[in-house]
């Protein structure tokens, strides 16, 4: 028995499905970035959540670099 697979198009993998994405949740660490920086990197992330049909449920940023992994942001991920 074989399998075949073929790629028709690039189209959205539940195009046919009425589903949503797998929620994720973003990290930022930003120390001695501008607030611009900051805006133009959370587009990017929920750009490639959008075009990747992942649902970005929020973006969790610390701006402190001495807190490293104990930082509140990093352990509030595990509690949403």
């Amino acid at each position: 028995m074989s399998i075949l697979w073929t790629v028709l198009s690039k189209a959205p993998l539940t195009e046919h499905r009425p589903v949503s994405g797998p929620a994720v949740y973003g990290f930022l660490r930003l120390v001695r970035v501008s607030r611009a920086r900051q805006d133009a990197l959370v587009t990017s992330l929920t750009e490639y959540c959008r075009s990747h049909e992942l649902q970005l449920s929020g973006v969790f940023t610390d701006r402190d670099a001495a807190s490293g992994p104990a930082s509140a942001a990093f352990t509030g991920l595990p509690d949403v």
